[in-house]
């Protein structure tokens, strides 16, 4: 889904790596396919377009999470998991846009 839309914009998928944790990270890896250096802008027309195809793929999701909900059988698990599926792809759409905003921190208690 990424190669072929990165590649259409002149530019060439290298790696693509998702580490999980606190912090979960979707790092994308490109390069120009004329050799020239990689500018801000082109690190931002890549983040736009993967922000766009990640909404795409949500709208896939939560299309199947729909038709599944209506011929799955009583306890099935399917319609769950792919809610969060498109939960974790929303969340990464707006991160890729720059609007996610992370949990506050509650791991230190408040002092009174």
């Amino acid at each position: 889904m990424i190669a072929p839309s990165i590649e259409a914009m002149g530019y060439r998928l290298v790696r693509v790596t998702f580490t999980g944790g606190r912090r979960p990270t979707l790092q994308i890896m490109a390069e120009r396919v004329d050799r020239r250096g990689m500018t801000v802008d082109d690190c931002s027309d890549i983040s736009r377009a993967l922000s766009a195809l990640l909404d795409v793929a949500r709208t896939a999701v939560r299309n199947a999470e729909r038709r599944s909900l209506s011929t799955a059988g009583d306890g099935s698990h399917v319609g769950p998991y792919l809610n969060r599926l498109s939960d974790l792809l929303w969340t990464m759409a707006r991160w890729q846009e720059g609007q996610f905003m992370p949990a506050r921190d509650n791991s230190e208690k408040r002092k009174p």
